[in-house]
């Protein structure tokens, strides 16, 4: 149900973007970027939960590709951006892809699909994923471990291949993890960060569950209030939970 209710609002948004930008008066030359930027923040905020479809026709296709009764209906997208397109072809490379003026033509060629593709879900697209690949970490990167439990190795699992964790480093690193342990450290140490997030991808993780006040509401405030913007959020492991922070534009 979450991953439905997580469709249905980033849908509503685009939408309303859409409809908000482009019906008279609109917002002219700026609409394509205010689309794109509603999007971008959707996808970030719930395409880890749901996949970030935000649109009704590829998600029925995902969904006819994954039963076996309609696996085999032949799918054809009309139109949209490139970009757009090439990532749907990834998922789905059976469909036929086509513009309104060869709609007619693609319609009297289509067949049945032979060896229909069926995407992965969502849980099979992060399954064997380390929390380590999860938090951004590639081959051979360089990432800083702030302030980290002594089974953080355990936490992060197996990391990319030539990629090096270093604690409590003070040179630049490509990943910084910093563990939020207790409240008053961590707000002493926020102007600390907020010159580090203008540096490396910075990962604010706390444990699940905490009974000395850090949770996720308090340490999204706390950096908002310093000067950071949080873009992503992640379910490290069973214990620890982590919120991907970069500076705010002034």
């Amino acid at each position: 149900m979450k991953k439905y209710l997580i469709e249905f609002i980033g849908t509503f948004f685009l939408v309303l973007t859409v409809g908000m930008t482009v019906v008279a008066p609109g917002a002219g030359a700026l609409a394509p970027l205010a689309i794109g930027s509603a999007l971008m923040i959707m996808v970030y905020a719930g395409g880890h939960i749901s996949g970030g479809h935000y649109n009704p026709a590829v998600t029925l296709a995902v969904w006819l590709r994954g039963r076996k009764a309609t696996r085999h209906v032949p799918l054809i997208f009309v139109g949209g951006e490139p970009d757009k397109v090439a990532r749907i072809r990834e998922v789905l490379p059976d469909a036929e892809f086509t513009d309104l003026v060869a709609l007619p033509q693609a319609l009297q060629s289509i067949r049945e699909v032979a060896n229909p593709a069926q995407p992965p879900s969502i849980m099979d697209r992060y399954q064997g994923r380390t929390a380590a690949q999860k938090l951004g970490v590639r081959p051979g990167d360089k990432v800083a471990v702030i302030d980290p439990p002594r089974d953080y190795t355990t936490v992060l699992g197996e990391i990319p291949e030539g990629a090096e964790l270093l604690e409590d480093t003070e040179q630049p690193c490509a990943v910084t993890l910093w563990f939020v342990h207790e409240p008053e450290p961590f707000l002493a140490a926020l102007p600390t960060l907020r010159t580090l997030a203008g540096k490396t991808k910075l990962w604010l993780l706390w444990r699940k569950g905490s009974q000395n006040g850090i949770t996720q509401n308090f340490v999204r405030e706390a950096a908002i209030d310093a000067g950071l913007v949080d873009y992503k959020i992640c379910a490290v492991d069973g214990r620890w939970s982590a919120i991907a922070f970069a500076r705010k534009k002034s």
